[in-house]
């Protein structure tokens, strides 16, 4: 019994591959490949935030500062990408310290007026606070 019921499940699973294969075009997009940490360059970015109506008024929003650097955490070599804005009903900042080699999140944190939090990554989990 155990036999016949091991070669349906044989059969399937290269039937199912075999279908795989088939549906996958030359064109496809290739499997997600992790980034490069080593291509990041440190430095300040500022963005003047500003909306256009369609009847031509802009109206300002504020600005937005980015800031990479190079940093350690526990003793690792990591980037931090602090982010602030201002001007804004509701001034905000985050940040959040990625590993140098691959950006993987290591910590994040934020602050909204009055509101923080953070969290901070392992491979499979996320601890938060509030």
């Amino acid at each position: 019994m155990k036999r016949p019921a091991l070669g349906v499940l044989l059969a399937l699973l290269l039937f199912s591959c075999r279908l795989h294969a088939q549906a996958t075009s030359a064109d496809s997009i290739g499997s997600f490949g992790r980034p490069n940490g080593a291509l990041m360059r440190a430095g300040p970015l500022q963005y003047t935030l500003s909306l256009q109506k369609s009847s031509g008024q802009v109206v300002p929003l504020g600005t937005r500062d980015v800031v990479v650097s190079e940093v350690a955490l526990g003793g690792n070599a990591t980037w931090l990408l602090a982010e602030s804005r201002r001007g804004t009903v509701v001034e905000t900042s985050d940040s959040v310290w990625v590993a140098h080699a691959d950006l993987t999140p290591l910590r994040w944190t934020s602050t909204m007026g009055r509101a923080q939090l953070g969290a901070s990554f392992t491979r499979d989990s996320v601890y938060g606070v509030v």
